[in-house]
């Protein structure tokens, strides 16, 4: 079942229209960058989706996992602990989330570290379980707001790697919001560029080569590169 938006209005505090009969549609299984200028309502987009803020308009999402480019974990439990709260509310049984958790964890290669407190794991392993937390909470739609921001570029690979497998495994509809044009090449099988106001969302790649073969200093993919930051 994909994401649908239909005619979706979402005003500055002022009545200006940042979007005005916005419609677009998102299909599951797929990965979307979202690239734009500072300002340009990219992290606005993901809050309409999530409904967080005010807006008229058709939205087929009643249920929305969000990274937030902060952390949200709880600072004062393990990391265990954490994805038992994000799973309460839909599994009641303990063994049935330990499973789960358990499970997600060692997709995300940090089933050792659940026993720990976040201020206790890296920066990078903490993305890993905010990750795993997204994909855990039983949402059709995952979205993240550059959620790489400040990581080294090894780490950056390696959590791009896992967003990956996650997408590809449980088949939601991902949405991410990135100012780095080759994250968004090195995973994104869509790549969209908004910008204006109103908001227009406009078609700037569809990057079809598997993932695992990607090479971003390949002809095509420097093209596509050289077209995107010529519109940003």
């Amino acid at each position: 079942m994909a994401l649908i938006l239909q005619n979706i209005t979402q005003k500055y505090d002022n009545g200006t229209p940042l979007y005005q009969d916005f419609s677009q549609v998102f299909v599951r299984g797929r990965i979307y960058a979202v690239m734009g200028k500072s300002g340009s309502g990219k992290t606005t987009l993901l809050n309409v989706i999530a409904n967080l803020v005010d807006y008229t308009g058709q939205n087929s999402c009643t249920q929305a996992s969000y990274v937030f480019q902060q952390s949200m974990l709880v600072d004062q439990l393990t990391v265990n602990a954490n994805l038992h709260l994000t799973l309460k509310s839909t599994c009641k049984s303990r063994a049935e989330r330990q499973q789960l958790i358990d499970q997600f964890l060692d997709t995300a290669q940090i089933l050792h570290l659940k026993d720990k407190l976040p201020t206790q794991i890296s920066a990078g392993q903490r993305r890993r379980v905010d990750i795993a937390r997204a994909f855990l909470h039983p949402s059709a739609v995952v979205l993240l707001d550059e959620p790489f921001t400040g990581l080294d570029y090894s780490i950056k690979q390696e959590l791009l790697a896992c967003l990956y497998t996650f997408c590809k495994s449980t088949n939601r509809v991902v949405i991410f919001v990135t100012h780095d044009v080759d994250e968004a090449l090195a995973v994104a099988d869509e790549i969209k560029l908004i910008e204006g106001t109103p908001v227009q969302m406009l078609h700037a790649a569809s990057v079809t080569t598997p993932y695992e073969n990607r090479d971003l200093t390949d002809a095509q993919m420097v093209q596509i590169r050289q077209r995107i930051l010529s519109n940003l």
